[in-house]
């Protein structure tokens, strides 16, 4: 289970199965902030293990690439 996280709030926002469904999400929340709040507000986020251990960053990244070259 992978968890996202509001890494500046230090709140839990959502968890899910695998890492793409969770970098889906972080995307779709980051839309509607910026929907709510105006273009410019931003929010940084983090994604964790259910045990509170941090995701490698490098794996974030292959996902994210994966993701963009898939839509």
């Amino acid at each position: 289970m992978i968890e996202l996280w509001d890494s500046f709030n230090d709140v839990f926002i959502s968890r899910h199965f695998n890492l793409e469904n969770a970098i889906l999400a972080q995307r779709k929340h980051s839309r509607r902030l910026k929907k709510a709040n105006g273009q410019n507000c931003y929010l940084s986020y983090s994604f964790k293990y259910k045990n509170g251990q941090k995701v490698d960053p490098d794996e974030i990244v292959e996902i994210e690439i994966l993701l963009d070259n898939e839509y």
